[in-house]
């Protein structure tokens, strides 16, 4: 009954992460979609409001001291995810094969906030608010994720 509820758990979390990767690439598209449909009686103004520098803009060193940091955070999960599997290495096959599991969701998560760092890495001064929160919430469901799996082994 417990695996089965475990089973059950991942089962959940997994879907969940599902859902959350698909919305926000639609999100992210519904956004490319809306930039390529500006008419040209847009563009000047756009070019007005470019030649001042608007508050809300990150700096460049803003951009990439967030970067830097959301890279450090990605690679401490790393670290604490090949441990969480070299301590798996120890359990009984059952618990292992449960554990090892959500391994790999921690790690299809990892890779997809990889992903939002290229993303934000390539963004534009306009785009950039709009990724760095969506790096926020990557970066936050993966750490959450992390502790959730780390709970079920005390």
């Amino acid at each position: 009954m417990r695996k089965l509820l475990v089973s059950l758990l991942i089962l959940g979390n997994l879907i969940f992460a599902g859902a959350y990767l698909i919305s926000c690439e639609n999100r992210a598209q519904h956004k490319t979609q809306e930039d390529k449909n500006q008419t040209v009686g847009n563009i000047n103004e756009k070019d007005t409001e470019n030649s001042e520098v608007s508050a809300k803009d990150p700096t460049v060193n803003e951009m990439v001291e967030y970067q830097n940091t959301v890279e450090s955070k990605l690679a401490e999960i790393d670290d604490r995810i090949d441990e969480l599997k070299t301590n798996a290495e120890r359990l009984s096959s059952n618990t292992k094969s449960e554990i090892i599991r959500e391994i790999e969701g921690l790690n299809w998560k990892k890779e997809y906030a990889l992903k939002k760092l290229t993303e934000l890495k390539s963004a534009g001064a306009d785009t950039w608010s709009d990724i760095k929160s969506e790096m926020d919430s990557t970066v936050d469901d993966l750490e959450k994720s992390y502790e959730e799996t780390v709970s079920r082994l005390r």
